[in-house]
């Protein structure tokens, strides 16, 4: 007894039937590998910019004026330094002259330990760095008078030319910084470039009225 084989077209059919099914679960695959990416890239944007805001939050609500003549605050749109305490662990704290600079896309963070108030600085730098970015930019509030009470005025630069002129602001430390990150995104299969930006207002810890 014989038995009838496939014919032809119905093998032809058959193939075509394979490669249709085989090619829709790769390319299902294939969405789902770069859709995969690209969260993994938008992930590792916000995780680092929050370590680097969350490290810059600490340093300034422990800053404090230096000495009397000189608060040790000064800044621009791209550096900041001034004075803070930090936990060295044990219940102790060291402090500190710690300095922000960005500079090639890097934010680089520098920190001189074991300072005596009104003493030279000196000993144990150490440097932190952050995650590349496109900008990272800092303004200086302070507070000012009008009709309404008063309100923030921010400044490109600390202390402000104008109270450094007329004598009045060596001895003080902004009110708050403004934090500004802006990071160019590529990835997820080339599917993602975009540009990101990233704000935020920290109070420093002389915010007190």
């Amino acid at each position: 007894m014989k038995t009838k084989g496939f014919t032809l077209v119905e093998l032809l059919i058959a193939s075509l039937i394979t490669v249709t099914v085989l090619t829709g679960i790769f390319s299902l695959f294939h969405t789902a590998l770069r859709t995969f990416e690209t969260v993994d890239v938008l992930s590792e944007a916000y995780r680092s910019t929050d370590f680097f805001m969350r490290r810059i939050e600490v340093d300034l609500k422990n800053c404090f004026i230096y000495t009397a003549e000189d608060s040790g605050f000064k800044g621009n749109s791209q550096t900041m330094e001034f004075f803070s305490v930090l936990n060295s662990g044990s219940a102790l704290y060291d402090v500190c002259k710690i300095s922000y600079v960005f500079d090639g896309g890097i934010t680089t963070r520098t920190v001189l330990k074991n300072l005596e108030i009104g003493t030279a600085v000196s000993p144990d730098m150490n440097r932190k760095v952050s995650a590349k970015a496109e900008a990272v930019t800092f303004h200086y509030a302070r507070y000012q008078k009008d009709v309404s009470g008063d309100s923030l005025l921010w400044e490109e630069q600390w202390p402000p030319g104008d109270l450094v002129a007329a004598g009045g602001v060596t001895n003080s430390v902004p009110v708050a910084v403004k934090v500004s990150v802006e990071k160019n995104l590529t990835g997820g299969g080339g599917r993602l470039d975009q540009r990101l930006y990233f704000e935020k207002i920290i109070p420093s810890m002389s915010d007190r009225r």
